[in-house]
């Protein structure tokens, strides 16, 4: 993981928020890096090109929702589609009240951006660095498996089927493979704990005991 997320919107009535989320993360620590059209695009190489390999480089893509970039139409559709097929983790933010996301996205939870900034922009840096967690990343794979679900339902073919099937039973064993280390972590955690809390006990009654 490079911490590194891509950002969707529509030129038509997103580009203020993008840039201002952008801006906002280049002052905040640790570092998360915003790949962005309008300040990343290098002149001279295909356009397509660099969306490609930069959806395909980053750790994530964060879709802001706003009336033009939910058509299927906008150049969004093409560049949250792709995402899904990279396996990237997609994050939506909702730019607008008066719009719902797009049906392959809709039962990801958003981040609301129709109040404060501040706090909305806050929340979705705290979620990025959630991503690159134990627990972000069976998530991801629980993402990934719902998505794999309803491709499975609507292969065209024996092969697909077959295919599908296949990705789905390797992201049930990465999942429960995820779940297993988040278990472990949590165990040694509450050892660990108990220890600190025996040791400090074992601490006071030798004080205790050497005022007697």
């Amino acid at each position: 993981m490079n911490n590194s997320y891509f950002i969707s919107y529509s030129s038509v009535d997103g580009k203020d928020l993008a840039l201002k989320i952008h801006k906002s993360f280049s002052h905040r620590r640790p570092k998360i890096n915003l790949w962005i059209d309008k300040l990343n695009q290098i002149d001279g190489r295909s356009w397509d090109i660099q969306i490609r390999n930069a959806i395909r480089d980053c750790d994530g893509l964060i879709f802001i929702m706003t009336k033009d970039s939910v058509e299927e139409c906008s150049g969004c559709y093409d560049e949250w589609t792709l995402a899904l097929k990279y396996k990237k983790s997609i994050i939506p933010l909702l730019a607008s009240n008066d719009i719902e996301a797009p049906f392959r996205l809709h039962q990801r939870q958003y981040i609301d951006f129709t109040g404060d900034f501040d706090k909305a922009v806050s929340r979705l840096y705290q979620h990025l660095q959630w991503l690159n967690s134990p627990e972000g990343e069976y998530q991801r794979l629980k993402d990934q498996l719902s998505d794999a679900k309803r491709d499975l339902r609507r292969a065209a073919t024996p092969e697909e089927e077959t295919r599908i099937s296949n990705e789905i039973e390797l992201l049930v064993q990465d999942i429960e493979r995820q779940e297993a280390l988040i278990l472990k972590r949590d165990e040694l955690v509450k050892i660990n704990q108990n220890k600190i809390e025996l040791s400090i006990e074992r601490e006071r009654l030798l004080v205790s005991n050497s005022r007697v």
